[in-house]
């Protein structure tokens, strides 16, 4: 559902040697008064003053309740949207 975060790790693997593609899913119902169109995968990234959510170049596909977007890191991600 949107705004639930998702740990993406790999046994014995400490980072990517090529891009990797996250499709993420989310309920309708959970997604009420807002516009999927306009959800997008965020990473949480360390910044100088903690943790930020940043977008990543998503797109939504609303006929499958998905949304997809391409990463580099592992990492922890999330649907987020309006």
């Amino acid at each position: 559902m949107p705004g639930t975060a998702y740990q993406i790790s790999a046994v014995g693997v400490d980072s990517l040697t090529s891009t990797g593609q996250l499709t993420l899913s989310y309920m309708p119902a959970n997604a009420a008064g807002m516009t999927p169109a306009n959800f997008k995968i965020y990473e949480l990234l360390p910044t100088g003053s903690g943790m930020e959510w940043v977008a990543l170049t998503s797109s939504s596909n609303t006929a499958n309740h998905t949304v997809t977007a391409n990463f580099t890191t592992f990492g922890t991600f999330a649907i987020l949207g309006s």
